[in-house]
């Protein structure tokens, strides 16, 4: 884990409550299945709205300008700007800004595995880790930058010598019934050039778990069980980290940090429909 005078050096980020009334304006009901749908996607809403619309548990559109307050969908969750970030960037919308990360010390991270809203961020079935992202310079050969994490296992976004990836870690049972080992499997995208901002989405449900560029789909895979999530205390991880989750690096562990930009990060308990994430990068076009 990040030591006590590192994080006294970052501003902590307590979410408010009245955060989730200004994101959460345009749902109207929920949905009956882990398949959410946006209520409205026409050219006069925001894309605050837009996001909303799919009920976040987490949504940072990373706008601040001085470290302050770090809006999320999920009252109660705490953030923090981790190194050299730097705030007040060009958005990847014609909306609010973006963060700079630097590749060596900058990330945002949302807390230990074991916490509240790590625990939050763990579904078991569905879900959606959903972000834009501008690579500032092409990565050294097997180069690895983080996008999204959390570990230990669960979930991640990286890139690998330019590459993007996804990674889900799955358990499923034997005839037993009884857990079998887990399994970890890899979607691979495109090759990400610098100076393009790109709409990436991990959705995943209990039948398939799909990677998104830009609106469509660019790797697909069937899902073979639950996500399987370990959660341990940081003095009996061999890392002596315990897991995180975090945007921008490997969760808790001092290293594989991304060099570019990010904007517009949002997490769902659900895996969104081909037809909300073509939606939430259309906005980027107009």
């Amino acid at each position: 884990m990040m030591n006590s005078s590192l994080l006294g050096c970052v501003p902590r980020v307590t979410v408010w409550l009245a955060s989730l009334a200004l994101f959460l304006a345009a749902c109207s009901s929920s949905p009956s299945s882990s398949t959410r749908e946006p209520t409205d996607t026409s050219s006069d809403v925001s894309y605050a709205a837009l996001v909303g619309a799919s009920q976040p548990i987490g949504y940072w559109p990373l706008d601040e300008q001085n470290g302050s307050a770090m809006a999320s969908a999920m009252p109660g969750a705490e953030a923090s700007y981790l190194g050299g970030v730097q705030l007040g960037e060009p958005p990847a919308i014609d909306a609010g800004t973006s963060v700079f990360l630097d590749g060596s010390s900058a990330a945002i991270w949302l807390g230990p595995s074991d916490s509240e809203y790590g625990r939050a961020v763990a579904a078991e079935d569905a879900i959606t880790v959903a972000l834009w992202v501008r690579v500032a310079e092409a990565p050294e050969s097997g180069e690895v930058m983080h996008l999204a994490r959390w570990r230990w296992y669960g979930w991640g976004i990286y890139v690998v010598d330019g590459v993007l990836r996804a990674e889900v870690w799955e358990v499923s049972k034997g005839d037993d019934d009884a857990s079998l080992e887990p399994a970890g499997s890899t979607l691979e995208g495109p090759s990400l050039t610098t100076e393009t901002w790109y709409h990436v989405a991990l959705t995943r449900d209990a039948t398939t778990t799909r990677l998104y560029v830009d609106g469509a789909v660019v790797a697909e895979r069937m899902s073979t069980g639950e996500i399987y999530y370990l959660a341990i205390d940081a003095d009996d991880d061999c890392c002596g980290t315990g897991g995180g989750v975090a945007f921008g690096r490997d969760a808790d562990v001092d290293g594989n940090y991304f060099h570019g930009w990010l904007d517009e990060i949002a997490i769902y308990p659900a895996a969104l429909s081909a037809q909300t994430v073509a939606a939430h990068h259309a906005f980027g076009d107009r």
